[in-house]
């Protein structure tokens, strides 16, 4: 993310969730920000075109990468979880290093707190 000057501000991670270019990443990575750019695992960069959506209070928002055909994480469904099922969740760092973390489901209260 850079300034109206473009000198870089801030930097944070995403996750493509459509083949033309949606991002999710994080509000505050991209609330003072006037321009961006994001860039695949294989190097590639491409332009954010803008903010589609955001929640400050969530620390949420959808960006626009320009570009078309890029491959999409596919995201589960919450509601279908079962005690004991795995979960995982995959967390890239602004710096590359991924960190993988992996649990179960192990009690039902567990499960029961997710669904509210």
């Amino acid at each position: 993310m850079s300034d109206k000057e473009g000198h870089p501000i801030a930097q944070g991670s995403g996750f493509l969730i459509s083949k033309n270019g949606r991002v999710v990443t994080n509000y505050h990575v991209i609330k003072t920000g006037s321009s961006a750019m994001i860039k695949l695992p294989d190097g590639a960069f491409f332009p954010v075109d803008g903010v589609i959506a955001s929640d400050k209070d969530r620390d949420v928002a959808i960006i626009k990468a320009h570009g078309n055909g890029f491959r999409t994480l596919t995201l589960g469904d919450s509601a279908r979880l079962q005690v004991g099922e795995e979960v995982v969740a995959d967390r890239q760092s602004p710096f590359a290093r991924i960190e993988r973390f992996r649990t179960a489901l192990s009690a039902r209260s567990e499960l029961s707190r997710t669904k509210g």
